[in-house]
C-alpha cells in the first residue's frame, strides 16, 4: 500500500512553517514553496466568523480545508500556536482554545509547514515522524494524491472522509452528506446523508468503478489500494502541472474540476441530471433509459400503479404471482441439494 507521509525538510522556512513555541498571527500567513496553497485566517461572505483554513492561491482563494468548521472564532481574531510537545492549538482573541490537534507527545523539536500538496502537517525534526496532518481531517475538498480511505489500528478504525460544508461557500460547517470508501462495501465510493445512501460508484474493476462507465483515465490516473489493514482510493493528474481538485458540496453532488488560465472548468460531476438517487426504482425496480421500470416486465408490475404514472418509483415493484414456499426449488429454513 502507498504511504503518505509527508515531512518537514530542510526546505522549510518561516514563510512556510512553525517550530516550538511560534505563533501564526491572524494576519499573517503560510505559504507552500511552490505558491500554490496559502493558510490563514477568513470569513465566509456574509459572516464575520473567523476560520482557519487552507486555500488555492488563486483569484478566488479556493478553500479547500477548514480547521474549526464546527467552531468558528464569533468575534474578534484568531492565533494559531505551536505547542513544545508538537500540539496545534487554535485561540481566540481572549485566549480561549477553539481547536486543537490533541496532544502529539514530541521527544525532539516539532514543526508545523504548509506542503505543497495543500496539507498541514506536524512532525519531529530529529526523528522525521509524523506525528498530525491535516489530510487525516479531511473537509470537502479532496486534493490529487490524498487518500480517502480507512486504516485499522488494533481494535479501531482510522476512517478519512470528505465531508461537505452546510451551505456551500457561505457556512463550513459540516453538512449533511459524507463520502468515503466504504468498508462494509468492498472498495466503492460511497455518498451518505446522515445514515443514508444517496450514491454508490459501484465496486472497483482494478481501472474504474464498474458503477460509473464513463469514467476514463485519459486526464486523471485513479488508484484503489487495499491490504489486510486497510484500504485507499486516491488520484493523480497525468499532467502535474494542472491543478485538481474533488468537492462534496452541500447538496450532495461531487464535482471535479480542474484548473486553467481562465479558471476552474467543471470535468465531471456524480450524480448527474441523468442518474438516478440511490434505491430510486425500489425493490425489483432498475432505472433504463430516464425513467424506472421493473426487472423483469413478465414476472413483476409497479407496487403503485398510481405512483409510477406520477413518476413516483420508490415503491418498486411486485410479483404477479407470489412465491410459495416450496417455489423455486426451495423450502423455507432448508437448502435443496439436489
Amino acid at each position: 500500500m502507498k504511504r503518505f507521509a509527508p515531512v518537514c525538510n530542510e526546505e522549510s522556512t518561516a514563510g512556510n512553517a512553525l517550530t516550538a513555541g511560534e505563533v501564526l498571527q491572524d494576519n499573517e500567513l503560510l505559504n507552500s514553496i511552490n505558491g500554490r496553497f496559502q493558510m490563514g485566517f477568513f470569513n465566509t461572505t456574509g459572516s464575520n466568523n473567523r476560520y482557519l483554513g487552507i486555500w488555492i492561491n488563486d483569484l478566488y482563494r479556493t478553500v479547500v480545508w477548514v480547521a474549526n468548521g464546527d467552531h468558528p472564532i464569533i468575534s474578534g481574531t484568531g492565533m494559531l500556536y505551536l505547542s513544545p510537545d508538537g500540539t496545534l492549538f487554535l485561540r481566540n482573541s481572549i485566549g480561549q482554545d477553539v481547536w486543537s490537534t490533541g496532544s502529539q507527545f514530541s521527544r525532539g523539536d516539532p514543526q508545523a509547514c504548509l506542503m505543497d500538496s495543500g496539507h498541514l502537517v506536524v512532525n519531529d525534526t530529529k526523528t522525521g515522524k509524523v506525528l498530525w496532518q491535516s489530510s487525516y481531517q479531511l473537509s470537502d475538498t479532496l486534493l490529487p494524491h490524498t487518500p480517502l480511505g480507512y486504516m485499522k489500528f488494533l481494535d479501531s478504525m482510522l476512517e478519512i472522509q470528505l465531508s461537505s460544508w452546510n451551505i456551500t461557500d457561505v457556512d463550513p460547517f459540516p453538512g449533511q452528506y459524507f463520502r468515503k470508501l466504504d468498508p462494509f462495501r468492498r472498495y466503492e465510493l460511497v455518498t451518505f446523508r446522515g445514515s443514508d445512501v444517496i450514491y454508490r460508484t459501484g465496486p472497483w474493476d482494478g481501472n474504474r468503478w464498474n458503477g460509473f462507465p464513463e469514467m476514463t483515465q485519459d486526464l486523471v490516473r485513479f488508484v484503489v489500494s487495499a491490504s489486510e489493514s486497510g484500504a485507499y482510493y486516491w488520484y493523480e493528474p497525468l499532467d502535474p502541472s494542472v491543478l485538481w481538485r474533488l468537492v462534496l458540496k452541500s447538496n450532495g453532488t461531487t464535482y471535479r474540476y480542474y484548473k486553467n488560465d481562465s479558471g476552474w472548468v467543471e470535468y465531471w460531476k456524480a450524480p448527474d441530471e441523468s442518474t438516478p438517487s440511490y434505491a430510486a426504482c425500489g425493490p425489483y425496480g432498475i432505472y433504463s433509459d430516464g425513467s424506472c421500470k421493473c426487472c423483469v416486465e413478465d414476472l413483476f408490475h409497479p407496487k403503485n400503479g398510481k405512483d409510477w404514472k406520477n413518476r413516483i418509483f420508490s415503491g418498486g415493484c411486485q410479483r404477479n404471482v407470489p412465491l410459495n414456499d416450496t417455489d423455486q426449488g426451495f423450502v423455507t429454513g432448508q437448502i435443496d441439494e439436489k
